[in-house]
């Protein structure tokens, strides 16, 4: 296990990561106003780096108005159209995660209306569906001779859970029970991907750090067998950190939303994730800076890239990992595996 056990065709492949898309509220108001291509247009650009990009989609799609009240104790809800999904198409994004504490915000309904909104535009989806079943089906897609799946689970809300024949969430709590779920899927993947992708929308909003019981599953996940361990749910970017040369992101914050800004932790500025891969390893991560502002994301620039940038870097050192700023992006080379 570690390195050697990621295949894929000779040619390299990059993979785009990117944390919270929320397409409700101000931002569909501007969308209204400005045209679907108001919000992702700007760093269009920078996720055009990736020859796969996902994001993890933070609003239910749909028409439905009626808010799920019942079990959650939620002060936010988030809808966006149907045809707003045109942001998430035309900016190149081809697969999202739905396993998170948004996706059912409007019922049911809204939940099945996402999913049939994505399908028809053909964008792929992991962690949610009509039942268990199709909460639990992994995305696949193929690229550059690539054979790349994304698992996606969400910790919150447990009431939001699929059941065997009931619409939800693909649930997974934190805790040992958790971890062997997560290790059962990840197993059941694992031969049909040359890159597996495990996505988590964990922890609580607006912390900094990972909390030590996190980092302890993550860890479990890669030696489970999870090639990236891609995070997101604190709405600010996390660190990052290598286990057997596979990185785990524990939060790539939020590329654009209508949210106020934190004057501290700053959850206005994300950035796009590039994992670099190639048979047999992951070479690198590289963070290209973005920031949210007047309901669009845009590349950070000047003060505000070189805060988040610094940052992060500073993040990552915490946890043990080397990260340079080069040219306006963040560089977190792999670990040069140690000689036997």
């Amino acid at each position: 296990m570690g390195r050697e056990r990621l295949a894929g065709a000779t040619a390299p492949i990059t993979l785009g990561l990117v944390g919270d898309v929320m397409l409700g509220r101000g931002v569909a108001r501007a969308i209204e106003v400005y045209g679907v291509d108001h919000p992702l247009s700007a760093v269009a650009p920078l996720l055009a780096n990736a020859d796969l990009t996902f994001a993890n989609l933070e609003c239910a799609l749909t028409n439905r108005l009626i808010r799920r009240e019942e079990g959650t104790g939620k002060a936010f809800y988030f809808r966006a159209e149907p045809g707003h999904v045109e942001v998430l198409r035309r900016a190149g994004v081809d697969a999202v995660s739905i396993a998170n504490n948004h996706a059912g915000d409007f019922g049911n309904v809204g939940l099945l209306d996402t999913v049939s909104t994505l399908e028809a535009a053909g964008i792929a989806h992991a962690g949610a569906g009509a039942d268990l079943a199709a909460a639990k089906a992994p995305a696949r897609l193929t690229r550059r001779g690539w054979r790349v799946s994304l698992l996606a689970f969400a910790d919150h809300p447990a009431a939001w859970a699929a059941g065997p024949s009931t619409p939800g969430i693909r649930y997974l709590s934190i805790d040992d029970a958790g971890l062997a779920r997560a290790r059962a899927a990840i197993s059941a993947e694992r031969a049909s991907a040359d890159l597996l992708v495990v996505s988590m929308h964990w922890g609580p909003n607006l912390r900094a750090r990972p909390e030590p019981q996190v980092r302890a599953f993550a860890r479990g996940l890669v030696l489970a067998g999870a090639d990236v361990v891609w995070g997101h749910s604190a709405h600010v970017m996390q660190g990052i950190e290598w286990v057997q040369g596979r990185p785990i992101l524990y939060d790539t914050g939020d590329l654009v939303d209508d949210y106020v800004v934190d004057p501290q932790l700053r959850n206005d500025l994300g950035g796009v994730f590039l994992v670099r891969a190639r048979q047999g390893a992951i070479d690198a991560v590289e963070v290209l800076p973005t920031r949210t502002r007047g309901m669009r994301a845009l590349p950070a620039e000047d003060v505000e890239r070189d805060r988040a940038l610094g940052r992060l870097a500073g993040l990552c050192g915490e946890l043990g990992t080397a990260a340079e700023v080069v040219a306006g992006h963040l560089r977190v080379p792999a670990p040069v595996p140690a000689l036997a």
